[in-house]
């Protein structure tokens, strides 16, 4: 098989393999910016080589990642791609996460979770991108 990876008009040969196995890593992701993976299979060698059509692409955005600014608000780097930004918090790290907001800012302030005053926050925000692109941030705690 074969896998592309692209961000914007400059193409990424990451595998070119006879294998069954597929796995690979995106290697030199920059950050904030939204890259796409196609791949295909192909028989054959030299002159006669036989290649199916491509996948699909499959999107992928950068994690954000969060910074406490204040008691009460978190913040994150601007990503290159997001159109929106959706913070959830709980107050236990695996417990039950509740949609804070959906935002375009680079930061949201909070006081309540689940319309209740909280002392410790565990927050992660979910960042959607163009062509339907999502990705979550991990989880940090916030006091």
């Amino acid at each position: 098989y074969r896998i592309y990876y692209k961000n914007g008009s400059k193409v990424y040969k990451v595998v070119d393999k006879k294998t069954k196995k597929l796995s690979f890593k995106v290697k030199n992701v920059k950050k904030n910016n939204v890259y796409y993976v196609q791949a295909r299979t192909y028989t054959g060698s030299g002159d006669k080589v036989t290649y199916s059509k491509w996948s699909t692409k499959k999107y992928f955005i950068q994690q954000a990642k969060l910074k406490k600014v204040s008691k009460n608000n978190i913040a994150w780097q601007s990503i290159k791609g997001a159109k929106s930004y959706t913070v959830y918090a709980a107050t236990k790290k695996s417990g039950k996460y509740y949609k804070i907001k959906t935002t375009t800012k680079r930061n949201l302030k909070f006081t309540k979770i689940n319309k209740k005053p909280y002392k410790v926050a565990y927050v992660k925000v979910l960042v959607k991108g163009t062509s339907g692109t999502k990705s979550t941030s991990k989880i940090f705690k916030l006091k």
